[in-house]
């Protein structure tokens, strides 16, 4: 199980939760487990915790933590906005904008018509480690230079 699919599985816990189709105790207990799987030892504690303590109002909360750890370890990969990317790169925004325009830089648009831009990670380290190739090629070495 992937962070992504746990959740989404918490989100539709509490769906279950709140239409009374799974006991609070249970979405704990099993959320608990897949924590564990995950590596997650902060929610597992917390899970362990709120079992213990058998209080059904706090299954809730604890699912939406569960959540929220998830999108934070997903913060590493999700992709950039233009600004981010721009600020990474130590370039403009319009300069980002033209490498997205340019299909130089993989990204992908969110939303109809002009949509938000999002700027793939690997592809500005990408275009960053070409860059500073490219840079290195056109340098005058000192050699170069002692020549003229």
């Amino acid at each position: 199980m992937s962070k992504e699919s746990f959740r989404q599985w918490c989100a539709r816990e509490i769906g279950r939760l709140d239409r009374g189709d799974v006991q609070a105790g249970e979405a704990v207990a099993t959320a608990t487990k897949k924590a564990a799987l995950l590596g997650l030892p902060e929610l597992v504690r917390s899970g362990q915790q709120i079992d213990a303590a058998n209080q059904p109002g706090d299954a809730l909360p604890f699912l939406a933590s569960c959540i929220a750890a998830c999108l934070e370890q997903a913060g590493e990969d999700r992709p950039l906005t233009v600004a981010e990317a721009a600020a990474e790169a130590g370039i403009g925004l319009r300069t980002m904008y033209g490498l997205c325009e340019r299909g130089e830089i993989d990204h992908h648009r969110i939303g109809a018509g002009r949509g938000t831009i999002r700027v793939n990670k690997k592809a500005l380290a990408a275009l960053q480690r070409q860059g500073s190739e490219s840079v290195k090629g056109n340098r005058t070495t000192l050699e170069q230079l002692q020549a003229i």
